[in-house]
């Protein structure tokens, strides 16, 4: 099992005629992924992994959100295992989605067990005198392992 922890900074900007409004918003969004679970083969003496249907969690999604007045920043984040339990993580920034619709485009990310990658920051502006903007920020994302209960 591997916790895909994800964190960084949104901020938003709504920009009009008498001003701006800012927000920003920390968060941290953490993916749960397993690929198969170890079985002890007595018969062989050794360490199998049983990858039966229901004994892994080959994907999983979540999203961080950011809005002020009428701007609404949107960061889509989902992960994909490797049986190296390497995790492929993609993310998308939306600016306004289901209004001005403006994506960073799908980028992925894949992270080595044990490993944190830093990801480039992004932005998006809808342009023109009252322009919305979006900023996507010092986003990291680590592979651990999940803690034993």
């Amino acid at each position: 099992m591997r916790q895909v922890v994800i964190q960084g900074t949104i901020r938003v900007d709504d920009v009009y005629v008498t001003g701006a409004d800012h927000n920003e918003k920390p968060f941290r969004r953490t993916l749960y992924l397993q690929y198969g679970v170890a079985v002890f083969d007595t018969v062989r003496g050794a360490w199998t992994v049983d990858t039966s249907a229901g004994k892994q969690r080959l994907t999983d999604t979540a999203s961080a959100g950011c809005s002020v007045g009428d701007s609404n920043a949107v960061l889509n984040i989902s992960g994909v295992i490797d049986k190296d339990l390497t995790v492929t993580v993609t993310l998308e920034g939306l600016l306004n989605p289901g209004d001005d619709n403006m994506s960073t485009g799908a980028k992925t990310f894949p992270v080595r067990k044990g490993q944190t990658v830093t990801v480039t920051e992004a932005d998006l502006d809808t342009g023109g005198p009252f322009n919305d903007r979006a900023y996507f920020r010092g986003i990291t994302i680590a592979n651990v392992g999940a803690t034993a209960i």
